[in-house]
């Protein structure tokens, strides 16, 4: 695919209003990405699963769960403790994924995951390239005035949490005083400005079109797939993977791996995921995480390093992310090896992030076709490298 054909993949996703997380614009864009597949002559299934449509309910609940806690520390300060305790853990399942958070509480409804195979019966590794078709709500979080600040008030919110939890605890053991007081009513108040601002979101917030975010990954993996359907690396089993409901907490990839870990061993598999390349500069991720750090895989990171010797690259550069989540936290957790590219500005922000400026008025072609070559690149040095070592 050249830029022109990329572009006008993107304008047939952009076409619709949005992809909100389980809606039926969401299932409507995975039956187009899946015909796109299935005209390359790929092995295409479309895998149904059941999600919540949203993670503002998510944290409303996580906050909730503390702000509670808050309320009958004066007269059960165990029992506020073991509930904080409690929803710490559902804090630090939220963004690991190595557990279920509280997303399993909420109501689900109907979404998919498009699976493509290209196999080949010489393959001594599998290559799963991911990108998610879904978009996501705006809100004040993403808002150009705040969204600098999002890892700041994400970390700020978990010391809030930390402190709450210590506070119940102090109080166990029958401490008191003014500064305990004047602490727990400020984090209190806090957290009960988080779950306005969740409210606020679901209630004024709108699904964005996502041409950056995630039209421009979309397109860049079925480039991919159309130049390795064509000129495929002998020495790799090749899949191509569109989630559903990556926005609300990577569920359309945890339940590709429930589905088909028994088919990719730990030791033989790379996840190449795409996500937001079509606005900034492109990045090749080191790797990720808002509470634990997760490193990417050594082979990865090295074959996109060499990868960006070359002139065509010399400006895609390493970045550790940490802002939010990729799609490629749930198979590292997991201790896959996996690498995520992404496009950045140069304050290391994601353009027009979640907000209804991500149009395809906003984006570049050039840009998502050349994360396209700079993805098959490492691809074909993967292969060779498999190949020579068989």
């Amino acid at each position: 695919m050249n830029r022109d054909a990329i572009r006008e993949q993107i304008e047939a996703l952009c076409a619709l209003p949005h992809r909100g997380s389980t809606t039926d614009e969401e299932r409507q864009a995975s039956e187009m990405v899946a015909d796109s597949l299935k005209k390359l002559g790929l092995d295409v299934e479309i895998e149904r699963f059941y999600s919540h449509a949203t993670w503002s309910w998510v944290y409303a609940l996580m906050f909730g769960g503390f702000i509670l806690a808050s309320f009958i520390s004066a007269a059960t300060p165990f029992l506020a403790f073991l509930l904080a305790l409690l929803f710490l853990f559902f804090n630090y399942a939220e963004h690991t994924t190595r557990f279920e958070g509280l997303g399993q509480f909420l109501p689900k409804r109907a979404s998919q995951n498009v699976v493509a195979r290209r196999p080949s019966r010489e393959a001594r590794a599998h290559v799963v390239v991911t990108c998610h078709i879904d978009t996501s709500r705006s809100g004040l979080p993403y808002s150009p005035l705040l969204v600098k600040h999002f890892r700041s008030s994400f970390i700020s919110s978990l010391v809030v949490q930390g402190g709450l939890a210590l506070v119940f605890l102090i109080r166990m053991f029958g401490g008191d005083g003014f500064l305990l007081d004047a602490f727990q009513v400020l984090a209190t108040g806090y957290l009960l400005y988080g779950v306005v601002v969740m409210v606020d979101r679901e209630w004024r917030g709108q699904y964005v079109n996502g041409a950056n975010d995630n039209a421009s990954g979309v397109a860049a993996m079925i480039a991919l797939a159309q130049r390795f359907s064509a000129n495929p690396p002998a020495a790799l089993d090749l899949w191509f993977l569109a989630n559903g409901c990556e926005e609300v907490g990577m569920v359309g990839q945890r339940h590709f791996l429930l589905n088909h870990a028994h088919e990719l061993p730990i030791d033989r598999t790379y996840f190449l995921n795409i996500d937001n390349v079509g606005a900034g500069r492109l990045r090749y991720c080191t790797g990720e995480g808002m509470i634990k750090f997760f490193p990417y895989s050594p082979t990865l990171v090295h074959l996109a390093r060499q990868t960006a010797r070359a002139e065509a690259f010399r400006d895609v550069t390493p970045h550790a992310y940490t802002r939010a989540y990729f799609d490629a936290l749930v198979p590292v957790a997991r201790g896959y090896e996996a690498l995520t590219l992404i496009s950045l500005d140069e304050e290391d922000q994601i353009p027009n992030w979640h907000w209804p400026t991500d149009t395809i008025e906003n984006l570049d072609p050039a840009l998502v076709k050349k994360s396209a070559d700079f993805a098959e690149e490492i691809v074909r040095r993967l292969g060779r490298e498999i190949g020579a070592a068989s």
